[in-house]
């Protein structure tokens, strides 16, 4: 999964009280994936605007916010290290 269509969000609690946006996706399935990763390290996840992106998804305006409760943050920018690192290192 190229990390290039992916990136760390500045900490955002304005949308989301008690929950900061750690990450941003361009790919729905990707995101999914990121999702499904985290969670099952025990961290829960929420996709902005998932059902949008279902609109022009071949167009590259996706923007698939990822938000974590603030307390998680850390943990969970760790575990995205971990799912983009590349297989072998």
């Amino acid at each position: 999964m190229p990390a290039k269509y992916c990136r760390y969000m500045s900490p955002d609690t304005n949308t989301q009280p008690g929950w900061v946006k750690i990450w941003e996706c361009r790919d729905t399935h990707q995101s999914y994936l990121l999702k499904a990763f985290l969670e099952s390290r025990g961290i829960p996840v929420v996709l902005q605007g998932i059902e949008e992106t279902n609109l022009f998804p071949a167009m590259g305006f996706t923007r698939i916010p990822v938000w974590v409760p603030a307390e998680r943050a850390e943990q969970a920018k760790r575990a995205v290290d971990e799912f983009f690192k590349p297989s072998g290192e």
